[in-house]
């Protein structure tokens, strides 16, 4: 049976001052780009660093400092489009910005949705991208992150905090030039798929629907959400009856 590898201890600044004959602070000055060394002594804690393979605590760095410079998106479904896209804009956006960026996917699981918001804190990310469907246990969970200082944003998810950004589709309008458009084309009846009363996203697009099929303009999110759920109350009730 053949022993496991025995795991190597990672250098410190101390292993490195040792090897190179300086004072921690002074290697502390070379990794971090500040201070003045001399070019001999850099040179030579430069050597000691590439001989013992030095690599720089993140974490303990970005608790000194008190951010990590990264971030975390949580997303439902890597092999959805929209997520694979959202994924790169991201990425793109914040290594132009000197961000490191881990992406956590949760398969539209209310725990495992739970298990990434909690990972990504523990790893001290410097902010929350979140792009899940919405949940109550996610939500309240959420809304106790952003109380203890999480910065979060929300994109296409049915959340609202006071403290939190949210970027969203105009789902009222969408399902209003959708269903104008099947009519443009000469189509008559239509139908609409895909709304719950405890969705605030499809009841939008479902009064976007009524108000084109009606003859009406969009109208205001509040109204519009309050109005789909007498209709689909409505529409429940007389199917039940018949």
């Amino acid at each position: 049976m053949t022993a496991k590898p025995q795991k190597k201890r990672h250098s410190t600044l101390t292993d490195i001052a040792v090897a190179a004959g300086v004072t921690p602070m002074t290697v502390s000055r070379v990794v971090n780009e500040n201070g003045y060394v001399s070019a001999a002594t850099r040179e030579r804690v430069t050597r000691a660093l590439v001989e013992l393979n030095y690599r720089r605590n993140g974490l303990a760095r970005g608790l000194k400092r008190q951010r990590t410079e990264t971030m975390g998106p949580v997303l439902g479904d890597i092999a959805n489009p929209f997520a694979a896209e959202l994924a790169r804009a991201v990425r793109e956006v914040a290594t132009a910005k000197g961000y490191n960026v881990f992406i956590c996917v949760s398969e539209h699981s209310v725990k495992e949705d739970i298990d990434a918001f909690d990972a990504l804190a523990d790893h001290r990310v410097d902010g929350l991208i979140v792009a899940t469907r919405a949940n109550k246990p996610g939500n309240d969970h959420l809304a106790e992150m952003i109380e203890s200082g999480v910065p979060v944003v929300a994109i296409g998810r049915d959340f609202r905090h006071p403290h939190a950004d949210l970027v969203s589709a105009d789902h009222l309008r969408g399902g209003y030039e959708a269903t104008r458009h099947l009519i443009e084309l000469g189509h008559e009846r239509i139908g609409f798929i895909g709304v719950t009363l405890s969705s605030g996203v499809g009841l939008r697009r479902f009064q976007g629907y009524l108000d084109v099929s009606r003859g009406e303009s969009p109208r205001s999110y509040c109204s519009g959400v309050s109005r789909a759920r007498t209709r689909c109350r409505e529409r429940s009730t007389s199917s039940t009856a018949s």
